[in-house]
């Protein structure tokens, strides 16, 4: 049996650097993780609206009234400072209607470090009868 100051040897704290190291990396990824998902939430949520307004009937909602309620939305979910009405290109056939919008949002992932996220919403729907 080994004596109590022979199992203590290797008791001598070296890995409480290692452990706040991991700790501050693991919070520096959280903190990224709560500045870098809302930004991609509404993206998805706005495009996701977007597919909804592309299917609309054609001979109730023009393009121009449908850019003004592609434009609520951004507003609604707090995208106006980045998007402008000259953003939204609709085009609209018989069949179907396609909406692109293109923009570009400046996002903090850590302390000190940003980045310039582009983000690209393409929708083609068919249109309603």
């Amino acid at each position: 049996m080994r004596s109590t100051e022979e199992r203590r040897k290797g008791e001598e704290g070296k890995g409480a650097f290692g452990s706040i190291v991991g700790l501050v990396v693991f919070l520096l990824v959280l903190y990224a993780i709560f500045h870098v998902g809302p930004p991609f939430w509404a993206d998805y949520a706005f495009r996701d609206k977007m597919n909804e307004l592309a299917r609309s009937n054609r001979n109730i909602f023009s393009d121009e009234k449908l850019t003004d309620m592609i434009m609520k939305e951004a507003r609604d979910r707090q995208l106006d400072d980045y998007i402008t009405r000259d953003m939204i290109k609709i085009h609209t056939v018989e069949t179907s209607r396609r909406i692109d919008v293109e923009y570009d949002r400046k996002v903090k992932i850590v302390p000190g470090y940003e980045k310039v996220i582009h983000f690209v919403d393409h929708v083609d729907q068919p249109l309603i009868f």
